[in-house]
Parts: C-alpha cells; sequence; structure tokens
C-alpha cells in the first residue's frame, strides 16, 4: 500500500523502497499497485493528447507557417516571398477580423483532418498571388486563387478564414462544408471567399 499511495500523491519511488515494498505487498496490494500505474499512465497519456491537441490550436490561432511549408515554397515558388505586415494597408484588420496576419490564414479547407494553408506571396515584379496549399502525406498540393498587381507600393488586399455553413448571395446559396478562404479587396469594397467543392476550389463574390 506505501508505493500505491506514493503514486497517487505524484511523488517519487526510491529503487531500495521500491524493492523493499514489492517483496513485502501482498497479492492484492499488488492488484492495488498495478490499477494505480494504469490510472496514472492513462492520465498522463490524457494530458500528453489535451497538450498536442492545445499546440495545434495554437497554431492555427497564430497561423504559424510550418518548415516544410516553407520549403515547398522556395523550391515552387523560388521567385516570390511572404510580404511583411508593414507593407499591408493600415486598417487591414478592420476587414479580415480574427486574423492576426494578413497574408496567412489556416484550417482544414478540403475536409481531411489535416491543417492546410493560404498565404499572399509577392514577387519583384510587384504581383501578388493569393495560394491555397492543401496538405498531403508529405508535401503540399498548391492552388492558385487570384493575383493583383501592387499599386503604390501598398498591398490593399488580405485573407482571412470565411467559416463554413450556408452562404446566400445575390443570386445563389451554396452549402458550403469546410472552412474557406476570405480575400478582401479592400480599395475596392469587395470579397472573395473560395471554398473546396468535388476537388477543386471555387468561388464565391459578394459585393
Amino acid at each position: 500500500m506505501g508505493l500505491y499511495i506514493h503514486l497517487l500523491k505524484g511523488k517519487g519511488v526510491y529503487v531500495n523502497e521500491l524493492t523493499t515494498i514489492v517483496k513485502t505487498t501482498t497479492v492484492k496490494n499488488l492488484a492495488l499497485i498495478t490499477f494505480a500505474l494504469f490510472l496514472l499512465c492513462n492520465c498522463n497519456y490524457k494530458k500528453t493528447e489535451k497538450a498536442t491537441n492545445q499546440e495545434k490550436l495554437k497554431k492555427i490561432e497564430k497561423n504559424e507557417i510550418s518548415k516544410a511549408l516553407k520549403e515547398f515554397i522556395s523550391i515552387n515558388y523560388s521567385n516570390y516571398e511572404i510580404p511583411t505586415e508593414a507593407e499591408f494597408i493600415k486598417d487591414w484588420k478592420s476587414y479580415c477580423l480574427e486574423n492576426n496576419k494578413p497574408y496567412c490564414c489556416s484550417s482544414d479547407f478540403n475536409g481531411d483532418g489535416q491543417l492546410d494553408h493560404c498565404l499572399i506571396l509577392k514577387n519583384p515584379d510587384k504581383e501578388l498571388k493569393v495560394i491555397a496549399f492543401i496538405k498531403q502525406e508529405n508535401t503540399y498540393l498548391s492552388y492558385e486563387l487570384d493575383s493583383f498587381p501592387i499599386e503604390e507600393n501598398i498591398i490593399d488586399i488580405c485573407i482571412a478564414i470565411e467559416k463554413k455553413g450556408i452562404w446566400e448571395g445575390i443570386d445563389e446559396v451554396v452549402n458550403v462544408p469546410n472552412d474557406a478562404i476570405l480575400v478582401e479587396l479592400i480599395s475596392e469594397s469587395m470579397s472573395k471567399a473560395y471554398y473546396w467543392e468535388k476537388s477543386k476550389f471555387e468561388v464565391f463574390t459578394a459585393d
């Protein structure tokens, strides 16, 4: 019972103490020890699983760009780079709500349970591309959604997540099963949303 109490209190047990207790314990106490160890292992597993899930949520919230995605971009879009927040129009946060970066958003766009990303990239010719990166096992599939010029050295678009659901437009109503990509054209006071439908992205335009 001594070891059982130690385990429940979360205290360490020295090897000599453990040896003495095991030698003198009864079969009943062994069963209690085994059960206590099971509880501890199960509890630690749940804590680890919870911490992992919380870490994933934090990554989504912070829109962190993984090392693998950066490498994919460097190989497949070597002439492009991720713009800095300072290059965007000052009031972009008024348009892309709940997003802490104007050039990046992350969610599961195609409903396969993996975390996908969308980025705004720029090239030396002052051209912007909005590109979705769909996660595969060890790589990504990229989908170029739209492109825009940079005018007056200010980026006046931003991206964010458009939540799944039933969307109603002037001429159409669509049922979107997964989170989508919202592109805000700030100077034009217009927005577009790109959602996954039958293995590709479709566009929904709202004025």
